[in-house]
């Protein structure tokens, strides 16, 4: 295997489903040594210790660091980076930092990987196409459930399909329903059963579950979105059933849950959660202890 002399020093910037592709891409399968290194544990000298010592095992090193934009001097350690010649190092940006990323571009030996804003359409089209390459013939409908059942997570349903192509290997094509039953029998089954306690206003059930989730560190930020789209669909069906579609076993629930509510009452829980989530993304508030906040509200 012979060793990288050029661009040793690659920089990617995107969603966490495109660095890992990108990421994969560039190792393919090879007998490297390598190590990651997170933004915000990163140790400078741990790092360049790592890419400018010789591997005693394989012809060169890997070094990856993720969250990038989480290091302060992250400029500095790119363009210290590139001088090392015989290891690759991959540096990724969860987000897309301009301001850095043009003022390392002039920088010799790197190559910058930014990905391209997709629309919405084309992230559901995604995954047809995944679920096609899966020989599983999904429609758009279902699709996008799937997308936002699963939080807008591309990685996370590339899992769920990895499942359901075990689940019915060798077996008849499954139906939409039994993809979305196979999906729920997995650890977001509690989720789904928290979201139909509150949305029927049982508060006993849903205290039960809600400490089952935060006991096993259930995903609340999964959690908690579906719940903004689960009360969002009661309302909108409670105002004409014609606003909502979606498979039609979801549609039963969201009646029966929409016959327990005022028009009223929904509003104020869809301004809770909207005033929540403002919450959310401004401050260090725990996302726990708002979903708590809901309960006592029933």
């Amino acid at each position: 295997m012979s060793q990288p002399k050029e661009n040793n020093t690659l920089i990617l910037a995107g969603s966490n489903n495109y660095l890992d592709d990108k990421i994969n891409q560039t190792i393919n399968n090879k007998e490297v040594e390598l190590i990651t290194f997170l933004g915000d544990e990163f140790k400078k000298e741990e790092y360049f210790s790592f890419i400018f010592t010789p591997s005693l095992f394989y012809d060169f090193k890997i070094a990856i660091i993720k969250n990038a934009e989480k290091i302060k001097d992250i400029e500095e350690i790119i363009t210290e980076s590139t001088r090392e010649n015989n290891n690759k190092k991959i540096i990724c940006f969860s987000s897309q930092p301009e301001k850095i990323l043009s003022n390392i571009k002039n920088i010799k030996n790197i190559s910058i990987c930014k990905e391209i804003k997709k629309s919405y359409n084309d992230y559901i089209n995604t995954i047809i196409e995944l679920f096609k390459g899966a020989n599983i013939n999904i429609d758009y409908n279902t699709a996008k459930e799937l997308y936002e059942m699963l939080g807008r997570d591309l990685q996370l349903i590339k899992n769920e399909l990895e499942k359901i192509s075990l689940y019915f290997y060798n077996k008849k094509p499954p139906t939409q329903k039994e993809i979305f039953e196979v999906i729920n029998t997995s650890q977001y089954n509690s989720t789904f059963k928290f979201i139909e306690a509150l949305c029927n206003k049982d508060k006993t059930q849903a205290l039960n579950i809600n400490r089952q989730l935060i006991n096993s560190n259930t995903n609340m930020n999964i959690l908690f979105y579906l719940l903004v789209k689960q009360f969002r669909d009661i309302l909108l069906y409670k105002i004409s059933p014609e606003l909502v579609t979606g498979q039609h076993f979801l549609i039963k629930k969201i009646s029966k849950a929409s016959l327990l509510w005022s028009i009223k009452d929904l509003k104020k829980m869809f301004e809770n959660l909207i005033n929540y989530d403002y919450s959310i993304k401004r401050s260090s508030v725990r996302l726990k202890h708002l979903v708590f906040d809901l309960i006592n509200l029933l």
